[in-house]
């Protein structure tokens, strides 16, 4: 998946997460740096895809960020090497982590286990040093995932521990393949399972439509009753970078009489000067207006998105996109 993020770039709609690195893997803080930020352009890259792939919901952007100290209940992997495996750090709010994952680094290893020395996890990822980045993708893209139903995050810290040992019962009761190999450890099983890991083909590609399959089934199976709630079109624009420059009191159209009909859209913005003339008119026409400004706005249907002429100009920052989902409901809030 080599196409450079867009929707990433205007969103604060997003979901944060720390991994808290334990003794001197990564000893130089630059490298943990550079790791961390190449999780995260990868995680950008797939997450726009599910969020072009699924229309009817808002799909949470990822972070990651590597932590040498014990932070709050944010918390999801702690990775350490076989020079700190006897270490047992206290976590902090252990009670409303719906679930963590110590991964511990050890060559030509692939395995989930049972952490028989730090209880408090849902499960012991052993692992090379070269599957530390496809295993961190694979745990945050189930919480993104999970993130975008609303009936999900409301759920109890305690329905969330339910909720991700239901996951893993999954896993057995279908007998669904994982990248990661699971093995029972002194008679006790993992208890965590990322339908990111039946997905995954090799440790750089995911089949996207697998993997919205997976979770598709087991939600339309665990949760039939329960519908997901849009939120009025000015609160999904609220996590929009330019929320302030595009709901200004002067701005010449009222934000809210873009979004007319139902559907998933996208609302175009201008966002930098441009100064080939050409393309400033390319542009112009594009959006209607009368001449080429900053600021122009304009809302189209997700689809729009494969247009080559507007991927191009998404690609190279001319032109931001934000997603927006219009329901009969919220039209009228």
């Amino acid at each position: 998946m080599h196409k450079t993020m867009d929707l990433s770039n205007f969103s604060k709609l997003e979901e944060k997460r720390y991994i808290l690195v334990l003794g001197d893997w990564k000893k130089n803080d630059e490298d943990l740096r550079m790791l961390q930020n190449r999780i995260n352009k990868q995680l950008a890259l797939i997450i726009q895809e599910l969020s072009i792939r699924i229309p009817e919901r808002q799909i949470p952007f990822a972070k990651v960020e590597f932590v040498r100290e014990e932070t709050n209940e944010r918390l999801r992997i702690i990775v350490f090497d076989k020079e700190n495996d006897s270490q047992k750090p206290e976590i902090i709010n252990k009670n409303k982590l719906s679930h963590l994952i110590t991964v511990r680094l050890t060559e030509a290893y692939c395995s989930i286990i049972y952490d028989a020395k730090r209880p408090y996890a849902n499960a012991e990822m052993i692992i090379g040093d070269e599957y530390t980045i496809c295993a961190t993708i694979d745990i945050m893209l189930d919480i993104v995932m999970f993130n975008s139903y609303s009936f999900l995050r409301e759920l109890s810290e305690k329905d969330k521990k339910l909720f991700s040992s239901k996951k893993y019962q999954r896993f057995k009761d279908k007998k669904y393949n994982s990248f990661f190999h699971y093995k029972t450890l002194l008679e006790k099983e993992p208890n965590y399972f990322s339908f990111a890991f039946a997905a995954r083909e090799n440790k750089s590609e995911i089949d996207i439509d697998q993997y919205i399959y997976l979770w598709n089934d087991f939600i339309n199976d665990n949760y039939p009753e329960e519908k997901n709630i849009i939120k009025p079109v000015m609160e999904q624009l609220q996590y929009h970078k330019s929320f302030n420059q595009i709901t200004k009191p002067e701005a010449k159209k009222d934000i809210t009489a873009l979004f007319d009909t139902p559907g998933t859209k996208l609302l175009l913005r201008t966002n930098r000067g441009v100064r080939n003339k050409a393309l400033r008119m390319d542009i112009r026409k594009y959006f209607g207006a009368p001449k080429y400004r900053m600021g122009l706005l304009k809302v189209v249907d997700l689809w729009e998105y494969h247009n080559p002429w507007l991927s191009k100009a998404l690609r190279n920052g001319y032109i931001s996109a934000f997603k927006v989902i219009v329901t009969e409901d919220n039209l009228q809030q």
